[in-house]
């Protein structure tokens, strides 16, 4: 049995390597794979831009730098929970139809 931790190093280092050529000659870009283990640990580019963000929100805001990487963890953590029931499961919410004809796009 893996460590949670050493997967996604490995799932991240084979999403990396396959999308890579491509993104940079076709699209002209970068592509940086944010990983997440099953256990909820994430991966190392993941961790980074995390460290990133939360960086330059607790600059701005002069906020605790640790309470800001904790507070985008759980916003992400929830967001996939969150995406993985509605998947599951589907939404509460009526679905209503929006009728396209008479829309004005102001082209």
């Amino acid at each position: 049995m893996q460590h949670p931790d050493s997967e996604a190093q490995d799932n991240s280092a084979k999403s990396e390597l396959a999308y890579h050529r491509r993104i940079v000659e076709v699209e002209k870009g970068a592509f940086t794979p944010l990983v997440m283990s099953t256990v909820g640990t994430f991966g190392p580019e993941m961790t980074r831009v995390i460290q990133r963000a939360a960086g330059l929100i607790s600059k701005r805001k002069s906020a605790n730098y640790g309470e800001t990487v904790a507070v985008i963890r759980q916003k992400l953590r929830f967001g996939i929970l969150r995406s993985t029931l509605m998947a599951l499961r589907g939404t509460r919410r009526k679905i209503t139809v929006t009728n396209m004809t008479n829309f004005d796009f102001n082209l």
